[in-house]
């Protein structure tokens, strides 16, 4: 029987979701003839900027809209749609000092996965920009994430897509994946605890929807993740 690509926010639930300044977008892809895949796009917008929440979900959707095999370049054109967006559709700003807010803008991290399944071999292809992160997971054990971080090493000011300025280059990776791989997209704060815990993958693994919330409020309570926005998305 051929396996199926199954995609699991751990969250609010299943499909579109935003909580806060974390958004997912759950997809299906289309990897080309005889081919399928699913894809998924986490975006975390940055407490610091006006409106972030509403950029990192015109950012989610820009990628997820585009979204097969990121080249650099289908990237960056997503991420100059979503400023299109941005500009053509301000908010209603309250005052001089929201609309000057809003000229300076938003940032988001991103990190977003295409998973394609072919009769030969499954394979994924991850794009991050920041420290929310794709990781490959083998029976419990961190295989290869994207990007190349540690337990410890998320700083306070990560990489990020902004509504101006620069497009800061992404982070790109390809693998192929062996048949008991996990794929697991984490923002920062779950990211942080689940590299420095080598319990934390088999229990994320295993994890119902259901349950992801008691998780959190728990690691919270113990001091041991940031109280920050939380989102996970497995891919089996």
């Amino acid at each position: 029987m051929r396996p199926t690509v199954m995609l699991r926010v751990a969250s609010d639930g299943d499909g579109d979701v935003a909580r806060s300044g974390d958004v997912a977008v759950l997809r299906p892809a289309r990897c080309g003839p005889g081919r399928r895949g699913g894809l998924a796009v986490v975006t975390d917008g940055a407490t610091v900027g006006f409106d972030g929440p509403r950029w990192a979900r015109l950012v989610a959707s820009a990628l997820a809209a585009r979204g097969r095999w990121w080249s650099p370049v289908a990237y960056r054109r997503a991420i100059e749609s979503a400023r299109q967006h941005w500009t053509a559709e301000p908010p209603a700003l309250l005052s001089h000092y929201h609309e000057e807010a809003w000229r300076r803008g938003a940032g988001t991290t991103v990190a977003a996965t295409v998973v394609d399944w072919s009769h030969r071999c499954r394979r994924i292809r991850a794009l991050t920009v920041g420290d929310s992160i794709v990781a490959v997971v083998r029976r419990g054990a961190v295989v290869e994430t994207w990007p190349d971080l540690t337990a410890g090493g998320f700083g306070l000011r990560p990489q990020l897509v902004c509504t101006t300025g620069p497009i800061p280059a992404p982070v790109i990776g390809v693998r192929r994946l062996a048949p008991d791989d996990q794929v697991f997209v984490l923002t920062d704060a779950l990211a942080d605890w689940a590299l420095g815990n080598p319990d934390a993958w088999h229990r994320l693994g295993e994890i119902a929807p259901g349950e992801f919330g008691k998780l959190v409020d728990e690691l919270r309570a113990s001091r041991r993740i940031e109280d920050d926005d939380t989102l996970l998305v497995r891919i089996a």
